[in-house]
């Protein structure tokens, strides 16, 4: 996405061939009826956690998408291996659409149930979409400090970065005839209709910065361990011709 208003040519939506059926039928059965956070904000949180500055292993995040933030008892083991799985490749599956993205056009794949009705405002799934990304954004919040930590306010990354988290929040908190949106201690400034305009390029865009930074981490633990084995007299490995001790060493 060029532009948060304008893109500089007409934006592609990510298709991908994911089947949520299985998904939603397993968000009806008993113990995720009633213990689960739902299946729509289920979708926005493990989309915020498919596009963290980090990797996160699936036994930190897997008790979030619960009431009471641990993997419930289950009628049987296949029944709790099984709604694993599926949670596992729910967040599998925004990994790779993030990971496929044109990073000048790409548009998110919202799920099924998210859209925005001229006059009546968004649908309740797309709030509680909105609602579990916020969660997601929330628990992922000091990765999220400490990457964007040297980012400057005019930077790319730190403009799309906001803009997401107010458009989601304008999308939560949206009247009921998508007109304006106010949060309990304060009216939001981007209109919903807005808001929901940007929202599927704001978000892949988003998770693509983190998703970068994941992939970016290994490469840096490695060029970190090599650097301690550099004596302090030998050549710098950057190629600048100076010593090691009075080049990348500090």
């Amino acid at each position: 996405m060029v532009g948060l208003d304008k893109p500089a040519r007409q934006p592609q939506v990510l298709r991908m061939d994911f089947d949520y059926q299985p998904l939603i039928e397993c968000f009806k059965s008993d113990v995720m009826a009633a213990q689960s956070i739902g299946f729509h904000q289920t979708c926005g949180f493990t989309l915020a956690v498919a596009g963290a500055p980090e990797t996160i292993s699936p036994l930190e995040w897997l008790p979030c998408l619960f009431k009471e933030n641990r993997l419930p008892d289950f009628p049987e083991e296949s029944d709790r291996a099984r709604t694993l799985e599926l949670l596992v490749g729910l967040q599998d599956h925004w990994t790779v659409q993030v990971a496929r993205r044109d990073p000048e056009d790409a548009l998110l794949d919202l799920p099924e149930g998210c859209y925005f009705v001229t006059g009546k405002g968004p649908s309740q799934s797309t709030r509680d979409f909105c609602k579990g990304y916020l969660s997601g954004y929330r628990w992922l919040q000091n990765a999220w400090d400490l990457a964007l930590r040297d980012i400057g306010e005019e930077d790319r990354e730190k403009i799309v970065f906001n803009a997401t988290i107010m458009a989601c929040l304008t999308l939560l908190y949206s009247d009921e005839k998508g007109a304006k949106a106010a949060m309990p201690d304060r009216d939001l400034p981007m209109q919903p209709a807005k808001a929901w305009h940007l929202l599927p390029a704001l978000l892949i865009e988003t998770c693509g910065f983190g998703l970068d930074r994941q992939q970016a981490a290994p490469a840096m633990e490695e060029s970190i361990a090599t650097s301690e084995k550099i004596g302090r007299n030998a050549l710098c490995p950057c190629g600048s011709g100076k010593k090691y001790k009075k080049c990348c060493m500090n």
